[in-house]
């Protein structure tokens, strides 16, 4: 609905925002505020800029490639996947969310993260492993134990 609004209405230009949204929004993921609480205010504005791009572009009648040459598909669905993730850590207390960044988002080991928390590297196995039930659940909703 946003991205046909800064199209004025024109569905098939909106889609072409969505997917170069994505794509941006891929690309960049290492920018991305794992503390902020929404990944939307980012979006849009990647969203702008490209509308705003596009705009500027003279209009020459020429057809313009607009998007690069990749696995387009595997892009968005990486991206996706990996806002679900974030989100997902957004969603998690402040302790859990800290572990699992440290452990498996930064790919220190257990002893490395243990020494920065101040932990014993038993407890921060044991809150890995709790961790990532609570974000589990967050993901794959209510029932997911058995997965």
């Amino acid at each position: 609905m946003i991205a046909l609004s800064m199209t004025d209405g024109d569905r098939r230009m909106a889609e072409e925002v969505v997917r170069e949204t994505l794509l941006s929004a891929w690309r960049d993921v290492d920018q991305i505020d794992v503390a902020a609480s929404s990944l939307r205010p980012w979006l849009v504005s990647l969203a702008r800029r490209i509308v705003d791009d596009w705009r500027r572009e003279p209009d020459d009648g020429a057809p313009v490639n607009r998007s690069p040459v990749v696995e387009a598909a595997d892009d968005v669905g990486q991206a996706l996947q990996r806002m679900m993730v974030l989100d997902g850590l957004r969603a998690l207390q402040q302790p859990d969310r800290e572990i699992l960044v440290e452990a498996y988002f930064r790919g220190r080991g257990v002893r490395d993260v243990a020494a920065e928390l101040g932990l014993p590297p038993e407890t921060v196995k044991w809150r890995l492993f709790f961790a990532l039930r609570a974000l589990q659940k967050v993901l794959l909703g209510p029932g997911s134990d058995d997965v």
